[in-house]
């Protein structure tokens, strides 16, 4: 919660070499490349800046071990609002390795069907059947439909 007393964590799990990869495609980064010091130095403010407020991912999971672990007995799973990519997938793993997979019902919302395939492939993945799952519109949950 922002103001509240935890830190706020902005970004999501790429590393200083992603960000800089993003930064400088395209765009070179030495003198002799077309760079001025000015442009090369806001350049590593931007990259620096966006590293530093990006989410560790493995250290959010490990830091907040004891919720995930109290998951366990849980037999119902929605998750709204996610694509099921790459920054979606390792706190979804970390659900499954806790629940009772046999024994879990998951519901997902897919906007628009933009995302059916990935979240087949991660369900196969997981080892959770087609019959324990199902990918649904959120306009399906509306207490007050479009009149």
């Amino acid at each position: 919660i922002a103001g509240g007393d935890e830190e706020l964590i902005l970004g999501h799990g790429a590393s200083i070499k992603d960000i800089e990869k993003m930064l400088n495609d395209g765009y070179p980064t030495n003198p002799e490349e077309g760079d001025d010091f000015i442009t090369m130095r806001a350049k590593e403010a931007a990259i620096n800046g966006v590293y530093s407020q990006r989410k560790g991912v493995e250290g959010i999971i490990r830091n907040n071990e004891q919720w995930f672990n109290s998951l366990k007995d849980i037999t119902n799973i929605y998750f709204y609002g996610h694509s099921f990519g790459d920054v979606d997938i390792p706190y979804f793993k970390k659900i499954l390795s806790v629940v009772n997979k046999t024994n879990v019902m998951i519901e997902v919302n897919d906007y628009n069907d933009e995302n059916k395939i990935s979240i087949n492939r991660f369900m196969i993945s997981e080892g959770i059947k087609p019959n324990q799952y199902k990918i649904i519109s959120l306009n399906d949950k509306l207490l007050y439909p479009p009149q």
